[in-house]
């Protein structure tokens, strides 16, 4: 029997820091691969070259990454398709995950909460 990988639902806070490629890849470009149901908090995203978060192209439906430090109280440097420092990398056909509300400072392991 073949099995069809999934993330799991369940995620520790980390520290992401000085990926070349991105810090935390959802979804998958594979066809007929389903969706990851996964939440990405509380993490610290600090220096991660090309983006923090990348949302594969069968991620049709939003993920919940909010309360994340993206190395600004600001948010991602940017949300879209465009690579960046700490960016959210949309491939085409996944969705935007809901990244509001940020931390305004680092978050990961601290035990603190997250304004909304």
């Amino acid at each position: 029997s073949s099995r069809v990988p999934t993330a799991s639902t369940s995620t520790t806070p980390a520290v992401a820091t000085n990926n070349e490629r991105g810090a935390v890849y959802v979804g998958h470009t594979t066809p007929g691969m389903r969706p990851a149901d996964v939440a990405v908090r509380f993490n610290d995203f600090i220096d991660n070259e090309y983006a923090a978060l990348r949302i594969g192209p069968n991620q049709a439906s939003a993920i919940d990454a909010s309360c994340n430090w993206w190395g600004s109280s600001a948010g991602p440097s940017s949300v879209g398709a465009a690579e960046g420092r700490n960016a959210i990398v949309v491939q085409p056909g996944g969705a935007t995950p809901a990244f509001t509300p940020v931390a305004d400072a680092p978050i990961a392991g601290k035990g603190r909460s997250c304004g909304g």
